[in-house]
């Protein structure tokens, strides 16, 4: 499943998050560099968990390396709509 794709579960702000998460980014990094909280980061978390069905931030990074697109998993988080 391609982030993006009609069949993608996760909304565009979700999979932004799930993109720093996956460089390794903390919920403080995250919040940082997309101008919202750490609490809306970790809500972000928790849902892009249940709707992979993962129990990890190292599985969300291993979900981003083998179904983002090359674009996403390198180009800015910031310019995915």
């Amino acid at each position: 499943m391609v982030p993006g794709a009609a069949t993608d579960p996760l909304s565009p702000r979700e999979r932004q998050v799930a993109i720093l998460v996956g460089r390794g980014h903390t919920n403080r990094q995250v919040s940082a560099d997309l101008v919202i909280s750490e609490g809306t980061v970790a809500t972000h978390v928790q849902h892009i968990l249940a709707k992979l069905e993962l129990h990890s931030r190292a599985q969300i990074a291993a979900w981003v390396t083998t179904k983002a697109s090359p674009s996403n998993r390198y180009g800015a988080a910031h310019s995915m709509a």
